[in-house]
């Protein structure tokens, strides 16, 4: 995928044609705009040596990069390909100077108010849009995130764990959980689909959600108590390629031994920011005196200081101070400050 173009206008047709290196699988083209939100995603199973592309820009779209995104797969085989381009909003042409000179003053002050109304709404209006999906996709990140008790990374032909993590206080046999969706695979069971392009599948397991998504030759499953939205679901799929990039061929050779695949950690930390929710811990007291917080974040120290005197939350979760399991943003913002600050870190 290249396009002979990296800045486009609004209302033009961006065309390409792909060759994969075996005719047969599917292709999924992916468009996310500059909030991070998907625009555009299509789904075509190949069927001929070149397999064509089509996407009419839409003309409200705003100025910014748009990452494409083309993903290749078969039943043994997957591959990605990336790339960035710009959407670029025409500006006015200059008006011709030919014109007498008091009409030309007299055209520009009202094209200048005209322009500047428009433009401050349209500023506004947009400044408004950003700042409410900015506060939507942090409460949809955060309620996800929230709801993530364990996660386990799987030989798919094994069936064999090569990665766990808890995210709760829950104790998990994550041989029994693996070992049970292993021999139930191979029957009709819920389909969560994305735009038609997932993999993921669902099922209820006594109080918990199980998600389990397959690439290639591993499984990603994870426990979760309700349903995710649509974008951590494509986070899920972002991190099972990212997983079989760089763990897939130690997958194949695995042997039982699990230190090689520490490194999945920080790929869940990118991916599904599950730093929010792992066990923390807070500062010593003389470090505190030293940091400049706001009211707000004292509060939150001393809810968790309080906690830990009383219940002996030591280390404690993120769940632990937040009232009810709600994400308020501004919450959500003092913590992430905090953790920053490194008054709350990682245990």
């Amino acid at each position: 995928m290249t396009f002979t173009l990296t800045e486009w206008n609004p209302g033009q047709e961006l065309q390409f044609s792909v060759q994969c290196p075996i005719p047969s699988g599917n292709l999924t083209f992916v468009i996310i705009d500059p909030l991070g939100f998907v625009e555009y995603s299509e789904v075509k199973v190949i069927s001929a040596e070149d397999t064509p592309f089509t996407f009419l820009i839409p003309s409200n779209s705003i100025t910014g990069t748009y990452i494409a995104k083309l993903y290749w797969n078969n039943r043994t085989d997957a591959g990605v390909q990336i790339q960035e381009y710009q959407i670029i909003i025409p500006t006015v042409p200059p008006v011709p100077i030919n014109i007498p000179l008091l009409v030309l003053i007299i055209s520009l002050i009202i094209i200048g108010i005209t322009a500047f109304s428009g433009t401050s709404y349209f500023v506004i209006r947009n400044y408004r849009r950003k700042i409410l999906e900015k506060k939507q996709n942090t409460f949809n990140k955060c309620i996800d995130i929230l709801n993530l008790d364990y996660i386990m990374v799987t030989d798919k032909n094994s069936g064999l764990n090569v990665y766990t993590q808890n995210f709760s206080a829950k104790k998990v046999d994550a041989t029994l959980i693996s070992g049970f969706l292993q021999a139930i695979h191979s029957f009709g069971i819920e389909m969560m689909k994305v735009e038609d392009r997932s993999q993921t599948i669902k099922l209820e397991y006594k109080d918990s959600i199980i998600l389990m998504s397959e690439f290639v030759n591993l499984r990603l499953i994870l426990l979760m108590q309700e349903s995710p939205t649509r974008n951590f679901l494509f986070s899920l799929e972002d991190l099972a390629y990212d997983v079989y990039k760089n763990y897939g061929e130690r997958i194949d050779s695995f042997n039982g031994d699990v230190n090689p695949f520490v490194g999945i950690k920080e790929l869940l930390k990118q991916h599904l920011n599950v730093s929010f929710i792992s066990p923390l811990k807070i500062a010593k007291i003389e470090k505190l005196s030293k940091i400049r917080i706001s009211q707000s974040q004292r509060l939150l120290i001393n809810n968790v200081v309080n906690r830990i005197k009383t219940g002996n939350l030591d280390p404690f979760f993120i769940r632990d101070i937040i009232s009810g399991k709600e994400c308020n943003p501004k919450d959500i913002e003092n913590i992430l400050d905090l953790m920053d600050k490194k008054i709350f870190h990682l245990f």
